[in-house]
């Protein structure tokens, strides 16, 4: 039973210490596995906080980036517009340049227009006044010539009345012609005006053939009574207004009246 028991008890120590050696070597892998593990997760927290590192270094690198590429656009669009306002308000002082221009432009062509309109009208309207005073004028002097026609035909047919009256053989006395010379030479030379008369200065003549016939007249004793002293002041005044070229004739009737 001893032996039984020896051996029960050395098994038992065996399997005793087995287990104990299982444990210890359980326990040094047990250590070892968690130092591993432990080396292990150091390593990857090691990679983990390198990592994060990274990736703070690459967020910073990236938020950088966009900063600058947002400032880069934002300075570029700052520059294009303005670049673009400056070219708008360039183009706006063209347009207005050009717009101001053409309005004066325009303005010129429409004032030169309606003054060459005003000018044409005018330059017309002087022109029909011309052709209109022209043909009244025209139809006036037509008129004067018409009228001064039958004027001085009715005057030229008187003087020749007169004329053939005065070289009529029914007048007894002399004296009695006087009235119708007289006449005649109201005709020839109106108011002293020989270039009025009748034949103008061609009346001179004329003039002083019926002069000479009154100084015949007058000579008379007999003529000179029977004229009245009317008749003679109306002779010796018409005869003071007479061109100088008569003065002889006018003085030596004069004398006639005067001595007679």
């Amino acid at each position: 039973m001893k032996e039984i028991a020896f051996k029960v008890a050395e098994r038992f120590s065996l399997a005793l210490v087995s287990c104990l050696a299982l444990i210890t070597l359980s326990l040094i892998s047990s250590e070892s596995l968690t130092a591993q593990e432990n080396a292990e997760e150091n390593f990857l927290n090691a990679q983990v906080e390198q990592m994060r590192h990274y990736e703070n270094k690459l967020i910073q690198i990236t938020t950088g980036s966009i900063g600058l590429a947002f400032t880069a656009v934002f300075v570029i669009v700052t520059f294009n517009y303005l670049s673009l306002r400056n070219e708008r308000e360039s183009l706006r002082h063209e347009l207005k340049t050009e717009i101001d221009a053409l309005k004066k432009e325009l303005e010129n062509s429409q004032a030169n227009a309606e003054k060459r309109i005003l000018d044409d009208a005018k330059a017309k309207a002087k022109e029909e006044a011309v052709l209109a005073s022209s043909r009244s004028l025209n139809s006036i002097e037509n008129k004067i010539t018409d009228s001064m026609r039958l004027h001085y035909d009715f005057i030229e047919f008187k003087l020749k009345f007169l004329e053939e009256k005065e070289s009529s053989q029914s007048w007894s006395l002399d004296h009695e012609k006087f009235r119708v010379i007289m006449e005649k030479i109201a005709l020839l030379c109106p108011n002293g005006n020989l270039k009025k008369g009748i034949y103008g200065s061609w009346g001179e003549g004329f003039l002083a053939d019926s002069l000479e016939k009154i100084e015949v007249i007058l000579s008379s004793e007999e003529n000179n009574e029977a004229i009245s002293l009317e008749d003679k002041m109306l002779l010796l005044q018409k005869m003071s207004d007479m061109p100088s070229q008569f003065a002889p004739l006018r003085k030596r009737i004069e004398s006639i009246v005067t001595k007679i």
